[in-house]
Parts: C-alpha cells; structure tokens; sequence
C-alpha cells in the first residue's frame, strides 16, 4: 500500500521542523552529521490511528560545496507542491500573517483543496480563540496547534488521517514503475523528461536524489507512477550513513511497484555494479525493462542514422552477453538529454500492463511441454541418476511461476531447470517478465 506524501511549508522559524519531528518517527528518520545533507527535501515517516504516511520537511541546509543546487532545491519545493497529497500550510499565529505569508499563499492557491493551514506557536487559549481572522489567507481547514506543547496536535493528525483515507479511494489505479541503477547514469534527468518538469534536481555532482521521490503523469489515457530511486553505489562506497539507510529502503520499493527499470550510461562499458544492480532486479521476480540513456553522448542522434544502428547492434550484443541473468527484459535506447525515443518507456510499461495478467491453457502447456522434453530430455545432476520429469502446470500469472512435477526433488541441474522457464518465455511470447520455475515433488 502506498503511503501518502504530507508536505510541510512555510517560511523559516515558523516550526515547520519542529510540527515535522512531532509526527514522525524519529528512529525512521534519515539522518547525518554530515553539513549540508538535505539537497532536496527531509523526509521523515509518521504513523496516527495505525495509519502510515510520509512527512515532506522543506527546511534544510546546502553548505557550500552544493551552493550550486540552492536555487534548484527551491524550484523542486514548488513542484513537489503540485505532487505532494497534502499540504500543511505552517504560519507563526503569534506574530500574525507577514508579507512573506501572503506570498507562499498566493503560490499554492491553485492547490487549496489539499490546503491544512497550520496555526503555530498558540500556547494560550486566548489565542486559540482568536483564529478568525487567519481566514484572509483564503484557506477553508485550519487548525490552531503548539507543536511545542503539542496542544492541537491530535486534532491535526485526524484531519491528515481522514484526507488521506478520502485519497486512497482514488488511488492504486496507476501502473508503478522505478528506475534502479548506479549514480550518475541519468535516471533523475528521465524521470523530469517523463514528466515535463524539473521535478528532480539533476547535477553533475553525483548522488543528489538521496532517496525516492515519486511522481504521477498520464500516457495514452493510462495513469503511471514513476519513482525515482537512489544511485546504488558499491558496498566499499555506501559508508555513509544516508545512502545505506536509503538502499535498504530499494526493498520496500521493490514490493511496492509494478516494473523495474535498470538504467545505464549508454556511452560506457557496463561495470560490475550494472551487473550487480542487476541480479537485483533480477531476485524481485519483477518485469524488467533496461534503458540504456545518454545515447547522445556516441553521436549525433538526428543526422548520425548509421553511426546510432551500428552502435545499437554493438551495445545490445554487450547487454545480451553481460546482463544475460536479464534475458527476459525488453531493452530500450534513449537520450534524455534530448528527448530521444522516451516514449518508448511508458508504451513499454504498456505493454508489459496489457500481459500481465495472461494464463496459459493446461492443454497448450502440456502440448508445448511434451514437445520440449523430446527435444532437451531431462539429465541429472552429475549424471548420477535421471530424475523424471512428470508435468508442467502454472501456479499464477502475476508473477509468473510454473510448476514442474517431478519425482525426486534435487536431482535436475539448475541450468536445465532455467532452460524450461526461458523456452516457456520465448515459446509463449511473454513480454520483459520473468519466468520462475518451482520444482514440485509428485505423486508416486
């Protein structure tokens, strides 16, 4: 199940870090010593009433080493607006509403509909029963709290609680799909071609999404969630305390989407940590699809026609040979830098949605299995003893496993056993899923 993004804004000293801490669970909090260490945004998870939600805190620091992404950081504050489900409007109630108040307010007037306008700093009851007057920012939900004392508090979490049950009706209809890959190879500059913004900051210095920020867009009617994740880096590299607690979130990711999408830097030879993400991806049981961006890096995509078909037949050569644990997954040249072929992600996402829930007749299984066994008959391991082979059934579609029968268990090698799930593959046109074979001792 989703869990829905709560975005805290105003302007500084308000306490929007302090109402952010208060919800959250601090043991799930990423955190560091490191200065500097909020490039995007602070996200902390929270739960009330046995309900999860994650807490988007836009305050943060960039040290001087990052001076570069300050402006950029605000600009993704502004998008994540637009994103976010719902927006605690946090304002000092003790100091009145400032300038600067009026001015965020005419920003997300567009959104006032997922508006909580947030009342801070009301120790008194006298106070509390003053609020009328707050009602000049235009703002129907508002809530007077102390996040210091936390007066208020329970309040505002049942109202966060009942908009984002009114939400979940409306959710889970779009297909949800994640780009994995190392740092630097290009997946935040994807995911804003996706989407037509700067929704993500993108930079040269490695590594500036930290952890996943998702988002939504439409394609030929159909709604999709696109998540982008954190450069995976080598085990000698993830030191830091941030990028280890991000990559043990790729799990839950993992069980959460639909389709992942292992990225590469198409102008380099693929390194061990391609490979590794890899064999990741390949252990989820998911379908795969594996882009290969900064095509435009080779060649001149637009003039260069024969140049970009001899580098494609080359690069899917290295893919087929190198990344062969993915044979399953549909591989796809892109440029996002300009804007080249990237419809083809989402039409392949399509596609992979339109299989995703196709069952295999019992006669047509049989009909192609019989067939198979004559063509590669079963040998055992070390060729002690030969193993038989009984039947061949489909336990599910999504994902997509297959039964093999037989009569004693631990006696087929693993290659033949992956043999039988590529032929199922091909023979029945699966499309970038892969096929899992679960070995079953049968009846005597």
């Amino acid at each position: 199940m989703k869990k829905f993004d709560v975005l805290i804004i105003g302007r500084p000293n308000v306490g929007k870090s302090t109402l952010a801490n208060v919800f959250a669970d601090k043991g799930k909090v990423i955190t560091s010593d490191i200065p500097g260490t909020t490039r995007d945004y602070v996200e902390l998870e929270a739960s009330w009433q046995s309900r999860h939600f994650n807490v988007i805190d836009t305050g943060g620091l960039v040290t001087k080493k990052f001076a570069g992404l300050e402006k950029k950081v605000l600009d993704k504050i502004e998008a994540r607006i637009k994103t976010c489900d719902l927006i605690l409007f946090v304002i000092d109630a003790k100091n009145g509403i400032t300038s600067y108040d009026r001015e965020i307010a005419k920003k997300i007037k567009k959104e006032s509909d997922k508006v909580v306008l947030v009342l801070n700093k009301l120790d008194s009851g006298r106070l509390f029963n003053q609020i009328d007057r707050f009602r000049a920012l235009g703002f129907e939900r508002m809530f007077p709290v102390s996040a210091i004392s936390g007066k208020g508090i329970g309040d505002l979490l049942d109202e966060v609680v009942a908009t984002l049950e009114a939400t979940e009706k409306e959710e889970d209809k779009s297909f949800k799909f994640a780009f994995f890959g190392k740092a630097n190879v290009g997946k935040s500059s994807l995911t804003n071609t996706l989407l037509e913004k700067k929704r993500v900051i993108v930079s040269e210095v490695p590594g500036t999404t930290i952890d996943m920020i998702e988002s939504t867009f439409k394609f030929e009617g159909q709604d999709f969630t696109v998540i982008d994740t954190a450069g995976l880096r080598r085990k000698s590299k993830a030191t830091g305390v941030i990028e280890k607690k991000s990559q043990k979130r790729v799990d839950n990711i993992l069980n959460y989407i639909d389709v992942a999408c292992l990225v590469i830097d198409g102008s380099e030879r693929l390194s061990r940590q391609d490979l590794r993400v890899a064999q990741v991806l390949e252990e989820s049981s998911l379908p795969c699809v594996i882009i290969v961006n900064k095509c435009d890096k080779l060649c001149d995509l637009e003039t260069s026609t024969g140049k970009i078909a001899s580098y494609l037949k080359e690069k899917k050569k290295e893919i087929d040979h190198r990344l062969a644990v993915l044979y399953f997954a549909k591989t796809i040249f892109v440029s996002a830098k300009d804007h080249y072929n990237i419809e083809a992600i989402p039409k392949t996402i399509l596609k992979i949605r339109k299989d995703k829930d196709r069952n295999i007749s019992p006669n047509e299984l049989q009909e192609f299995f019989k067939d198979f066994l004559i063509d590669y008959p079963p040998r055992s391991r070390r060729n002690r003893k030969t193993s038989t082979v009984k039947g061949l059934y489909q336990v599910s579609s999504n994902p997509l496993l297959f039964g093999l029968k037989v009569s004693e268990k631990g006696f087929l090698r693993r290659e033949y056993i992956q043999l039988v799930g590529k032929k199922i593959y091909q023979h029945f046109k699966y499309f970038s899923r892969p096929v899992h074979i679960k070995i079953v001792k049968g009846k005597k």
